[in-house]
Protein backbone atom coordinates (compact mmCIF):
# COMPACT_ATOMS: atom_id res chain seq x y z
CA UNK A 1 0.00 0.00 0.00
CA UNK A 2 2.81 2.43 0.85
CA UNK A 3 4.44 1.94 -2.56
CA UNK A 4 1.15 2.55 -4.37
CA UNK A 5 0.50 5.71 -2.34
CA UNK A 6 4.00 6.95 -3.12
CA UNK A 7 3.60 6.28 -6.84
CA UNK A 8 0.28 8.14 -6.90
CA UNK A 9 1.55 11.09 -4.87
CA UNK A 10 4.84 11.57 -6.73
CA UNK A 11 3.34 13.20 -9.88
CA UNK A 12 1.04 15.40 -7.79
CA UNK A 13 3.91 16.37 -5.51
CA UNK A 14 6.09 17.11 -8.51
CA UNK A 15 3.53 19.49 -9.92
CA UNK A 16 3.03 21.15 -6.56
CA UNK A 17 6.72 21.57 -5.88
CA UNK A 18 7.15 22.98 -9.34
CA UNK A 19 4.44 25.47 -8.58
CA UNK A 20 5.96 26.38 -5.25
CA UNK A 21 9.28 26.99 -6.90
CA UNK A 22 8.04 29.04 -9.79
CA UNK A 23 8.34 32.75 -10.08
CA UNK A 24 6.27 33.64 -13.08
CA UNK A 25 6.49 37.37 -12.86
CA UNK A 26 3.74 39.40 -11.37
CA UNK A 27 4.26 42.04 -8.81
CA UNK A 28 2.68 43.41 -5.77
CA UNK A 29 4.22 40.90 -3.40
CA UNK A 30 6.81 42.21 -1.02
CA UNK A 31 9.81 40.15 -0.03
CA UNK A 32 10.17 39.02 3.55
CA UNK A 33 10.73 41.98 5.80
CA UNK A 34 11.32 42.40 9.47
CA UNK A 35 8.17 41.57 11.37
CA UNK A 36 6.97 44.08 13.91
CA UNK A 37 4.00 42.00 15.02
CA UNK A 38 3.76 41.87 18.78
CA UNK A 39 0.56 40.01 19.56
CA UNK A 40 0.05 36.28 19.04
CA UNK A 41 -2.71 37.01 16.50
CA UNK A 42 -0.41 39.33 14.53
CA UNK A 43 2.39 36.74 14.60
CA UNK A 44 0.03 34.03 13.32
CA UNK A 45 -1.17 36.37 10.56
CA UNK A 46 2.44 37.11 9.58
CA UNK A 47 3.20 33.38 9.32
CA UNK A 48 0.09 32.77 7.21
CA UNK A 49 1.02 35.66 4.92
CA UNK A 50 4.53 34.31 4.30
CA UNK A 51 3.22 30.81 3.63
CA UNK A 52 0.58 32.09 1.22
CA UNK A 53 3.05 34.28 -0.69
CA UNK A 54 5.64 31.50 -0.93
CA UNK A 55 3.19 29.10 -2.59
CA UNK A 56 1.46 31.72 -4.78
CA UNK A 57 2.12 31.21 -8.47
CA UNK A 58 2.43 34.95 -8.97
CA UNK A 59 5.31 35.39 -6.52
CA UNK A 60 8.63 35.91 -8.36
CA UNK A 61 11.42 33.40 -7.72
CA UNK A 62 13.66 35.97 -6.03
CA UNK A 63 10.92 36.68 -3.51
CA UNK A 64 10.36 32.97 -2.90
CA UNK A 65 14.06 32.69 -2.04
CA UNK A 66 13.60 35.50 0.50
CA UNK A 67 10.53 33.82 2.01
CA UNK A 68 12.27 30.47 2.59
CA UNK A 69 14.59 29.66 5.47
CA UNK A 70 18.10 29.34 4.03
CA UNK A 71 16.53 30.31 0.70
CA UNK A 72 19.83 31.01 -1.04
CA UNK A 73 20.73 27.33 -0.71
CA UNK A 74 17.58 26.53 -2.72
CA UNK A 75 17.94 29.32 -5.30
CA UNK A 76 19.05 27.00 -8.13
CA UNK A 77 16.14 24.63 -7.50
CA UNK A 78 13.72 27.54 -7.39
CA UNK A 79 15.11 29.02 -10.63
CA UNK A 80 15.11 25.62 -12.36
CA UNK A 81 11.35 25.34 -11.91
CA UNK A 82 10.64 28.90 -13.03
CA UNK A 83 9.16 27.82 -16.38
CA UNK A 84 6.42 25.53 -15.03
CA UNK A 85 3.10 26.21 -16.80
CA UNK A 86 1.17 25.19 -13.68
CA UNK A 87 2.44 28.14 -11.67
CA UNK A 88 -0.31 30.65 -12.39
CA UNK A 89 -3.01 28.50 -10.86
CA UNK A 90 -1.27 27.59 -7.62
CA UNK A 91 -2.02 28.86 -4.16
CA UNK A 92 -1.93 27.80 -0.54
CA UNK A 93 -4.60 28.13 2.08
CA UNK A 94 -3.38 28.26 5.64
CA UNK A 95 -5.81 26.35 7.81
CA UNK A 96 -4.09 26.84 11.16
CA UNK A 97 -1.00 28.42 12.69
CA UNK A 98 0.12 27.55 16.21
CA UNK A 99 2.99 29.44 17.78
CA UNK A 100 5.51 27.06 19.32
CA UNK A 101 7.68 29.81 20.79
CA UNK A 102 8.98 33.22 19.77
CA UNK A 103 10.71 31.91 16.62
CA UNK A 104 8.84 28.76 15.59
CA UNK A 105 5.30 27.98 14.50
CA UNK A 106 3.47 24.96 13.15
CA UNK A 107 1.38 25.45 10.04
CA UNK A 108 -1.41 23.31 8.62
CA UNK A 109 -2.00 24.22 4.99
CA UNK A 110 -3.54 23.04 1.75
CA UNK A 111 -1.99 23.55 -1.66
CA UNK A 112 -4.51 24.26 -4.40
CA UNK A 113 -4.13 23.92 -8.16
CA UNK A 114 -6.64 25.95 -10.13
CA UNK A 115 -8.65 26.54 -6.98
CA UNK A 116 -8.96 22.83 -6.16
CA UNK A 117 -7.11 21.13 -3.30
CA UNK A 118 -4.13 19.06 -4.48
CA UNK A 119 -2.42 18.38 -1.14
CA UNK A 120 -4.72 18.86 1.82
CA UNK A 121 -3.91 19.45 5.47
CA UNK A 122 -0.15 19.32 5.11
CA UNK A 123 1.89 20.10 8.20
CA UNK A 124 4.86 22.41 8.14
CA UNK A 125 7.04 24.60 10.26
CA UNK A 126 7.69 28.33 9.99
CA UNK A 127 10.75 29.89 11.59
CA UNK A 128 11.59 33.45 12.46
CA UNK A 129 14.99 34.51 11.15
CA UNK A 130 16.31 38.01 11.71
CA UNK A 131 12.87 39.18 12.82
CA UNK A 132 11.09 37.82 9.71
CA UNK A 133 8.94 34.72 9.47
CA UNK A 134 9.95 32.23 6.77
CA UNK A 135 8.75 28.89 5.44
CA UNK A 136 10.92 26.32 7.19
CA UNK A 137 13.45 24.64 4.91
CA UNK A 138 12.58 21.24 6.40
CA UNK A 139 8.94 21.69 5.37
CA UNK A 140 9.93 22.62 1.84
CA UNK A 141 12.26 19.62 1.69
CA UNK A 142 9.36 17.31 2.58
CA UNK A 143 7.64 18.43 -0.64
CA UNK A 144 10.86 18.14 -2.64
CA UNK A 145 11.38 14.61 -1.33
CA UNK A 146 7.83 13.66 -2.38
CA UNK A 147 8.82 14.76 -5.86
CA UNK A 148 11.93 12.62 -5.63
CA UNK A 149 14.25 15.48 -6.46
CA UNK A 150 15.56 16.97 -3.23
CA UNK A 151 18.68 19.14 -3.63
CA UNK A 152 21.76 18.86 -1.47
CA UNK A 153 20.42 21.66 0.73
CA UNK A 154 17.82 19.19 2.04
CA UNK A 155 20.45 16.83 3.47
CA UNK A 156 20.66 18.93 6.65
CA UNK A 157 16.96 19.78 6.84
CA UNK A 158 14.86 17.37 8.82
CA UNK A 159 11.14 17.57 9.43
Amino acid sequence: MRQRTTSVLRPVAGAIVGIALVGCGGGGHKAATTTTASTPAAERAAVASVWTRFFAGSTPAAQKVALLENGRAFAKAIQAQASSPLAKGSSAKVNRVALLGPAKASVVYTIDLGGKPALENQRGIAVKVGGAWKVGAASFCVLLRLQGNAPKACSGASS
